[in-house]
């Protein structure tokens, strides 16, 4: 495998291509350091930017996922959800990513902490 041509190393070329993405991506995460260090937002203090939508809605979708991993339950359909629903469009629409599985490490310890990573992670 060549790492050197005639331009540069790929890696030096690969960033002079995309500076524009990179530019944006830089700015976009200072703004959003400085917007959490001025709000008191975690990890610089203690208000999740989740205040409402963490403790109504995606906290107990993660634990209930929790749950049915590790319990083998169906993802059809769900009684703890209002007089029962499909869970099955609940975990499209919330819960089907790839960093869902991390959540399913740490259980049910530090629910917030790691819902507000997660976001983190997805967003950036």
């Amino acid at each position: 495998m060549k790492i050197k041509n005639e331009k540069g190393s790929v890696i030096s070329r690969i960033f002079k291509d995309n500076k524009y993405c990179w530019l944006a991506f830089g700015c976009s995460a200072v703004i959003m350091l400085i917007v959490y260090i001025c709000y008191s937002l975690i990890p610089f203090g203690d208000v999740t930017i989740l205040r409402m939508d963490l403790y109504h809605q995606y906290g107990p979708l993660f634990a209930e996922f929790y749950d049915r991993v590790t319990q083998m339950k169906s993802f059809l359909y769900s009684w703890n959800t209002g007089l029962g629903g499909s869970f099955l469009g609940n975990f499209y629409n919330y819960l089907c990513s790839p960093l869902s599985i991390v959540m399913l490490i740490f259980g049910h310890k530090n629910k917030g902490t790691k819902i507000f990573n997660f976001f983190n992670i997805h967003f950036i």
